[in-house]
């Protein structure tokens, strides 16, 4: 749901830029016409009565007005929103693709995890079915080295080898959002450790 939003509003974005290119083209290719009040000319109520002949309601065409632009400043103008669009889209796209996490090898990531059963099962064991859950958003290296528990309801994971920002990120929305029932689950703190 993170991603998609902004990729929503950049394709929003996107398109009204490119509606408003069409627009601007269209506007600089076709000559300039008087709406049709303006091309009617001088109208006024027929002094004779309504039934009066029809030459009276012919209309003179009025002086057609040509289009005084610079064509070389729409097509200038074109050409700079078309590259600002493709410039923005390509930023757009940068910042919502998720690259993949370096590779620390010597090191390890440790969790602390405030874990909640309705229940009253042990920390460790509802720890377990958050991992378990989690697995499918971290790197498929990932190893779950030790699962301690610290204290009543807070437990320790030690994963190896250590996670990257990404992964981080989705390992926390994983556990913390996890849809298991009667349990709920909070990431105290994750930290990068040297391993011993």
């Amino acid at each position: 749901m993170v991603v998609f939003v902004p990729v929503l509003m950049g394709v929003g974005v996107f398109l009204s830029a490119l509606a408003f290119l069409v627009d601007r083209a269209a506007a600089l290719a076709t000559p300039y016409v008087r709406s049709s009040p303006g091309r009617l000319g001088r109208l006024e109520l027929p002094r004779e009565p309504l039934v009066a002949p029809v030459d009276l309601l012919e209309l003179e065409p009025a002086p057609r007005q040509e289009n005084h632009g610079h064509p070389l400043r729409g097509t200038l103008t074109i050409g700079a929103l078309t590259i600002l669009a493709v410039a923005s889209l390509d930023v757009l796209a940068d910042a919502t693709q998720t690259r993949p996490d370096a590779v620390a090898a010597g090191q390890m990531t440790v969790i602390d995890l405030d874990v909640h059963h309705k229940r009253e099962r042990p920390p460790v064991q509802t720890a377990e079915a958050l991992w378990g859950g989690a697995t499918m958003v971290v790197p498929r290296s990932t190893q779950l080295v030790s699962l301690t528990q610290i204290s009543e309801d807070r437990v320790r994971l030690v994963v190896t080898p250590a996670l990257g920002t990404h992964a981080r990120r989705r390992l926390r929305g994983a556990l913390e959002d996890a849809v298991i029932d009667n349990v709920g689950a909070r990431v105290v703190s994750m930290r990068t450790v040297d391993r011993p």
